[in-house]
């Protein structure tokens, strides 16, 4: 058969060498706002959580929640030749549990899903990532 992909590459600096990923979640649905689902509590503070969602309407809008404090980092709309996607990130100070949320131009069904990356030396560390590559296709 034929179908649609859109693919987006992120590489950051600052991250855990031997044990970077913490927590994962996906989430999926049918509504005009979508989310990948709660991280739960991070093991440490000082992480950064890296979010994504699609959905599999055309020529809809996808808006990231700016009260989550996340920085969106890509947004490829879709339309006719492509799947919609957005990703989007953050660094959190706390190990508290947070929660990714979009909003579409109307209601789709969606799949989202987020990733925690420990930093590197741990929270005592402090060390922040740095954004070094992205692309989108």
């Amino acid at each position: 058969g034929t179908g649609d992909i859109t693919c987006s590459v992120a590489e950051f600096s600052g991250a855990d060498t031997s044990t970077p990923l913490d927590k994962t979640n996906t989430a999926t649905g049918t509504s005009a706002t979508g989310s990948a689902g709660a991280t739960g509590t991070l093991s440490q503070a000082d992480e950064m959580i890296f979010a994504a969602i699609s959905h599999d309407g055309s020529d809809t809008t996808i808006a990231e929640d700016a009260a989550d404090g996340f920085t969106l980092m890509q947004e490829a709309e879709g339309g006719t030749s492509n799947m919609p996607l957005a990703t989007q990130y953050k660094i959190v100070a706390a190990d508290t549990d947070t929660t990714p949320n979009w909003t579409f131009g109307a209601s789709r069904n969606f799949a989202g899903h987020v990733g925690t990356f420990k930093a590197s030396g741990g929270a005592a560390n402090k060390r922040r990532y740095t954004l070094t590559t992205l692309g989108v296709g």
